[in-house]
């Protein structure tokens, strides 16, 4: 998915001139070099496991889902997003396919389109920490609202006792 991150990457390096950043990046194998030059900013690459996803509320401070879109990214799942909003952090997500349902703009993070609101939204959350809490905070309680195990269990357990029969 290193694709997605060559349309950002412009915003990152400008943001990175006025923002001491840092790109934490969690794949199966290194970004090519050219990318890692394109954010002018120190890389951090994480090797995938099991373990790292535990940890990704310690790693970053905001999360980013960028996508094209196209008829591909249209039916990607927001699960990156779900995973940085129940993580407690604060989300820039293109506005692609379920990222526009699952984000709230203003409420849990951005929904950038432009390389300028991508520069804007990052300038935004890396300024103010305040606002990195609060779009945190309010996107780990919209997760376990509407997408958690707790919220869904009882709904489909109530659609297996009706399909056999026992409700």
């Amino acid at each position: 998915n290193y694709r997605y991150l060559d349309a950002i990457a412009p915003a990152v390096a400008r943001t990175a001139c006025r923002f001491p950043l840092r790109v934490c990046l969690i794949a199966e194998s290194p970004p090519s070099q050219k990318l890692v030059e394109s954010f002018g900013c120190p890389v951090d690459f994480r090797a995938w496991s099991s373990e790292i996803e535990t940890q990704i509320g310690q790693l970053f401070d905001i999360g980013v889902m960028p996508l094209v879109d196209d008829e591909w990214s249209r039916y990607k799942c927001g699960a990156k997003l779900l995973q940085y909003m129940a993580a407690g952090l604060p989300t820039l997500a293109s506005p692609v396919g379920a990222n526009a349902e699952i984000c709230r703009p203003g409420a849990t993070g951005f929904l950038p389109v432009t390389p300028a609101d991508w520069q804007s939204g990052l300038e935004s959350l890396c300024q103010d920490p305040a606002l990195r809490d609060e779009f945190g905070t309010h996107g780990r309680r919209v997760v376990e609202e509407e997408y958690s195990v707790n919220r869904w269990a009882p709904e489909l357990e109530h659609q297996l006792q009706r399909i056999a029969g026992k409700a």
